[in-house]
């Protein structure tokens, strides 16, 4: 039980960096092909994004779990749990980025819940 806990602090925690990425993302603009001739200055306009920033060690605590997971949990079972992603990740671009999502959208993510929750039935049995 302690195992599934942890693997949902790391699909939280990874949902989350990925938000601020977009966040930091919008912020800094797209990248183009201009803004790649230009390394340096678009690595000095990452790094000084606070959202970037912010992302970088919310991630490093995810990847910490998923190994401290990995310990605990065979891999075919731990591994389709991060399917989660897809779930908490429209979820929270809705919140956070004001996405919409569509009626596809939801069915996908009733699918791939129900998805784990077969997986992790049998996995965690």
């Amino acid at each position: 039980m302690l195992s599934v806990l942890i693997i949902l602090v790391v699909t939280a925690t990874a949902a989350t960096a990925h938000i601020l990425l977009k966040i930091g993302m919008n912020e800094v603009g797209e990248i183009n092909s201009d803004s790649i001739k230009t390394p340096g200055i678009l690595i000095k306009q990452l790094l000084s994004t606070p959202a970037i920033l912010a992302a970088i060690p919310v991630y490093a605590v995810s990847n910490i779990g998923w190994l401290i997971v990995l310990s605990k949990l065979n891999l075919s079972v731990a591994y389709p749990f991060l399917a989660s992603l897809y779930i908490f990740i429209p979820v929270l671009s809705m919140v956070f980025l004001s996405e919409s999502l569509t009626l596809q959208h939801w069915t996908g993510i009733i699918v791939i819940g129900i998805g784990i929750g077969i997986v992790l039935s049998a996995g965690l049995a």
